[in-house]
């Protein structure tokens, strides 16, 4: 285990608000006791690592709650509304604990992104059968337990001591919670395309999809509504490590240019990666096609009646939770919205990766 991320952590405060969640964990258990607690409680599931140091996993009983919102943080939210007095605890980052939670379901697909993808439309889509369990950003997976296994983001993260930490974490997530569940699948964040070497390796036999949309697109859409973590981390070592750049360099720039180096970045990633992985464009993300993209990213082969229901899905605003909100279509008014110098930066440093990827033999768009 990773020095940084063991030994003997401080008792917390009592009901001490963690950074990521509105979790607020009332003790910190270690060894047999943690161990005892994890798997005594089946609808227990971690939802943040806090860096420390020490770095310490927070977990949460859900029960037998299903995750239907469109972040997992507002599925947190939810489940404290809901049972303010849930079991909260934390404990070490280790991977051992995690095992706790018990064989996990198997894990179907990773699904990653450049912004305002299509993401969630499909991960709401899955959602739709209670065979499948959904962790849609799971905040667990972002940037506390990242930021752990690299030294505050100062060094790359090691491949074997990141993978098993990475793998026994998915596989606390995907806990059998429900006994309809069959199946998970993961919704990852944008920064992750950086990390694709040691995702694959803790997930070797696993499909990951990746998901982007024509660059001007994604960058009148980021314009429009700035991502927040990005924003936020912009000017910090965490921009620094995703953008090659000095953190000083990524405060002074503007924030077009900003995200459109991050994307290329994304882009580079995926479109380097070997081997290769499933790409797909947002536009091919279609009812019709449904059953092809699932069958070819995922080796998924849903009935009738549940292809029924996650088809349904596309008539509704994905982001919209708990209301039956009707989909618009925005691309035609994204591309009339964009001034001419984000069009000039959206084809300079994403048209052509962009291209490559539509050009890919893993493209989904192709031929299904």
């Amino acid at each position: 285990m990773n020095p940084r991320t063991s030994g003997a952590a401080p008792e917390p405060p009592q009901w001490f608000r963690t950074p990521g969640t509105n979790a607020r964990p009332s003790t910190h258990l270690t060894g047999a006791e943690a161990a005892a607690a994890i798997a005594g409680r089946p609808g227990l599931l971690p939802v943040e690592v806090v860096p420390g140091p020490p770095a310490r996993v927070v977990w949460l009983d859900f029960g037998e709650r299903r995750l239907t919102e469109k972040k997992f943080r507002f599925s947190v939210d939810a489940r404290l509304e809901q049972a303010p007095e849930a079991t909260c605890f934390s404990t070490p980052l280790d991977p051992d604990l995690l095992a706790a939670t018990g064989e996990p379901l198997p894990i179907a697909g990773v699904i990653f992104l450049l912004p305002r993808s299509g993401t969630t439309l499909l991960a709401k889509a899955l959602g739709r059968s209670p065979e499948n369990a959904v962790l849609n950003e799971a905040t667990a997976l972002q940037e506390g337990v990242m930021q752990a296994l690299s030294d505050g983001w100062r060094s790359p993260i090691e491949p074997a001591e990141g993978a098993a930490c990475l793998r026994a974490l998915v596989g606390a997530l995907a806990r059998r919670r429900a006994p309809g569940e069959r199946r998970a699948f993961f919704k990852l964040m944008t920064f992750h395309s950086l990390y694709l070497d040691v995702l694959r390796a803790a997930l070797p036999r696993v499909p990951f999809l990746f998901m982007y949309r024509e660059p001007i697109e994604v960058l009148v859409s980021a314009a429009q509504r700035p991502g927040a973590l990005l924003m936020r981390v912009k000017g910090g070592p965490a921009a620094a490590a995703w953008t090659g750049l000095d953190a000083q360099a990524t405060a002074a720039m503007d924030d077009d240019t900003y995200r459109a180096t991050l994307f290329r970045r994304y882009l580079e990633a995926v479109a380097g990666h070997q081997p290769p992985i499933g790409v797909l464009r947002y536009r091919d993300l279609t009812p019709e096609r449904l059953p092809s993209i699932l069958a070819r990213a995922f080796d998924y082969h849903p009935d009738g009646a549940t292809l029924a229901a996650m088809r349904d899905q596309f008539r509704f605003y994905s982001k919209a939770d708990g209301a039956a909100v009707p989909f618009e279509p925005d691309a035609r008014a994204k591309r009339r919205a964009a001034p001419d110098r984000l069009v000039e930066l959206a084809t300079r440093e994403l048209g052509p990766l962009a291209a490559a990827l539509d050009a890919s033999p893993g493209n989904l768009g192709r031929g299904g």
